[in-house]
């Protein structure tokens, strides 16, 4: 499913990413992608956030939204936003930035990162395909996403790679273009995911 603009509203994504993690069961694959804004709170105690229609969803919300999926389940997370890396929390110069200034944000409320539960942790298989380090801006080129590009360029050309040769491939279409974008790659729970050991087309069908 797609939930763009108007539909892609706070209880609309929380609401599907919850129902989803009840029925699926180990074995199964979810492909979970954001293209936007993305904003941070910045400092000793960063935290960073996903931008959509009606608000901002942080990164501790986030978290709790994939820690209900089930042991053996397969998530891939594809986040192509500004400080992309992290932007679930987990513990284990030329064209657009897509950079929202959360000082201009009014009544923006930041989940208070001590109170995360040990509770919450991922049982599921995890892969985070990330456009930017969690400090740096993402970039829009030819009118699309540069790492959305990047990654569209990567698969097309490399059929055959596994996940880590995925993002490798990613890195080098990247660092093409000279901009400076960090994208970054996460496997938690990896002695189940072998990233290494299969290949991206099998987890993305």
């Amino acid at each position: 499913d797609t939930l763009t603009d108007k539909q892609a509203t706070i209880k609309a994504v929380k609401d599907y990413i919850a129902q989803i993690a009840k029925v699926t069961s180990a074995g199964d694959y979810m492909l979970i992608t954001f293209s936007g804004h993305g904003t941070t709170k910045g400092g000793n105690g960063e935290s960073n956030a996903i931008c959509l229609h009606d608000g901002i969803v942080w990164d501790i919300e986030l978290k709790k939204l994939i820690a209900q999926f089930k042991q053996g389940v397969n998530v891939i997370w594809i986040t192509d936003c500004c400080f992309a890396e992290d932007n679930y929390k987990a513990f284990n110069t030329g064209g657009v930035a897509k950079y929202v200034d959360i000082a201009k944000v009014k009544n923006v409320i930041i989940p208070d990162s001590t109170k995360w539960l040990a509770s919450e942790i991922f049982k599921c298989n995890f892969i985070q395909y990330a456009s930017s380090n969690k400090f740096q801006v993402s970039y829009d080129v030819a009118g699309s996403g540069l790492f959305t590009t990047a990654l569209q360029r990567a698969i097309t050309k490399y059929s055959g790679a596994n996940y880590y040769q995925l993002f490798q491939r990613i890195e080098q279409e990247i660092s093409k273009t000279g901009y400076p974008q960090t994208p970054k790659f996460t496997v938690i729970n990896g002695n189940d995911v072998k990233p290494n050991g299969l290949t991206y087309n099998k987890f993305l069908h």
